[in-house]
């Protein structure tokens, strides 16, 4: 099933440009060090590895997708050995493998150029490391413990959830012996300062608009109303539901009506959510006698970071951390649900294999019916049919969202800009720098453009370089459609305020188009 599915993951790799999400993850290996520092955002450890990748190999856009892909393949053989290491017997780990394996999320990301699935990974050695305390609680047991969730943590930020759930369910259990208290007590506080020190660097880096795009999008919570808040709360819980399990929602990224299905979906997933947590967040049968506490605390501090808007909750890839607790909970309950049965009627066997298969055939279904589909684009081939094209007075201009995908591929001369203000949640921009032709790369990044309301005073024709519905979604049905339909822009609507008009013709690139305008003539403005 592994295997299986890596196959439908490797669909993914592309030999094309990287699209906007990737390549501002990818920039930072054509800067130097200290401004790569700068660029990692929430994830240093794993920009500087990515840096490291790329720089050591090749800039082909497969090249740096290989450690996301090696890591969720090496995270599926990993799983059922967690697993094993908790004592789950072999039949529910494998079943519980099956969907971990085959989530549509970790289907969509194994080929990005991102850490969620190193971020899995990560999730596993710590719920190990927590696991070896447990069975035993001795100091240098602790301090591996220690060494990995200040690595995980540096790494990625977004492995706090897990590895803080970890560390109480350490203290917990052992809080009532004093000798083991002592050295876990000691040990966590050295994790807590190491935390800071590798973290309060970048924290205090990280740009102001980042938390406020989690709110606006609905996966942190709201408190400037009550429409608001209980919006993002249905689609935190909704969109957690979705990630996991592929289950349609209709959610999206405007405080608008949410409707019924999407609101059952919520709740329902708000219930599992509590179970799961009030179920192995204490010693219990049900959790080999408090085996599974870290699972719990895990989402209950994921949750709670969500509420408190530290971190976001129900965007899928964001919950991929997650996923490992999730998924050990379900190997646990499988077991738990056979167990109880056997002992009560051994003629219901029927149903706990009946149970079994469906099961099973859920990850095969979820197999089957995903594949890593990448959005691709291709910049390089439009702009090598555009350049025959330019004349004298033509002005090429980039959207926000193809800025950093244009300076990835290095098609003219940029620098990083970091002064933005706070206004890009990446934390920078990429500023052009002189060149022929001329190229307006975006000062903002979701509002009007200062530098685009004097063009007509410069320049004869714009190239605006766009890109279409087939970038933004890879999944939608009609993949011809989706490739030549185009997205609207803010600065495409800027410049169509400013006077811009389509001059009748354009070059079509892979999800992506180059799009001629001409000033139209006013009484007091005309084409110079």
């Amino acid at each position: 099933m592994i295997v299986a599915t890596a196959w439908r993951q490797s669909a993914g790799f592309t030999r094309t440009d990287m699209f906007f999400d990737d390549a501002w993850a990818a920039l930072p290996s054509h800067v130097h060090l200290f401004d790569a520092l700068r660029m990692t955002v929430s994830t240093p450890g794993w920009t500087l590895l990515l840096r490291e990748w790329i720089k050591a190999g090749s800039t082909a856009t497969w090249w740096a997708q290989v450690p996301a892909f090696v890591a969720v393949v090496i995270a599926g053989f990993s799983f059922y050995g967690v697993a094993r290491y908790f004592r789950v017997r072999p039949w529910p780990a494998a079943l519980a493998t099956i969907l971990f394996v085959a989530n549509p999320t970790s289907m969509t990301y194994a080929t990005r150029v991102k850490p969620y699935t190193v971020e899995i990974l990560l999730a596993l050695l710590i719920l190990a490391l927590g696991e070896n305390v447990r069975r035993s609680p001795k100091s240098h047991t602790v301090r591996w413990l220690m060494v990995g969730s200040i690595t995980a943590f540096f790494i990625s930020f977004s492995t706090a959830s897990v590895m803080v759930g970890v560390w109480i369910a350490v203290v917990l259990w052992s809080w009532n012996d004093p000798s083991s208290r002592r050295h876990t007590l000691r040990s966590a506080g050295v994790t807590g300062a190491g935390i800071l020190v590798v973290g309060i660097p970048f924290l205090l880096a990280s740009p102001a608009s980042l938390g406020d795009r989690w709110v606006r999008r609905g996966f942190m919570a709201d408190y400037a109303g009550l429409h608001g808040f209980g919006h993002n709360l249905a689609a935190m819980f909704a969109g957690f539901a979705h990630g996991v399990t592929g289950i349609s929602v209709g959610y999206n990224f405007l405080q608008n009506q949410v409707n019924s299905w999407d609101m059952a979906v919520s709740v329902a997933s708000f219930f599992l959510v509590g179970v799961l947590v009030w179920c192995t967040a204490r010693p219990s049968k049900w959790s080999s006698r408090g085996a599974l506490v870290p699972v719990g605390a895990s989402l209950l501090i994921a949750v709670g970071a969500a509420m408190a808007d530290l971190l976001p909750w129900g965007d899928g890839r964001t919950d991929e951390v997650l996923y490992p607790a999730v998924f050990l909970a379900l190997a646990f309950g499988c077991e738990w649900v056979a167990t109880t049965f056997r002992a009560r009627a051994r003629e219901r066997s029927v149903v706990i294999v009946a149970g079994a298969v469906f099961i099973a055939g859920v990850g095969v279904a979820n197999l089957v019916g995903n594949v890593a589909r990448y959005p691709e684009l291709n910049l390089n081939g439009l702009y090598a049919e555009l350049r025959p094209q330019l004349r004298a007075g033509d002005v090429i201009v980039i959207p926000s969202f193809l800025s950093f995908s244009w300076a990835e591929a290095d098609l003219s001369p940029w620098r990083v800009d970091f002064a933005t203000h706070g206004t890009w949640p990446q934390g920078f921009r990429v500023r052009q720098l002189p060149s022929i032709p001329v190229v307006i790369l975006p000062e903002s990044y979701a509002s009007f453009d200062p530098q685009l309301a004097h063009l007509g005073e410069h320049f004869r024709r714009v190239w605006y370089i766009g890109y279409t519905l087939g970038v933004w979604n890879p999944y939608v049905v009609d993949r011809e459609y989706a490739a030549g339909l185009p997205m609207a822009s803010i600065t495409h609507g800027q410049l169509t305020q400013e006077g811009w008009r389509d001059a009748g013709f354009a070059i079509i690139g892979l999800n992506c188009y180059a799009e001629p305008l001409m000033l139209s003539p006013t009484p007091t403005q005309g084409v110079r």
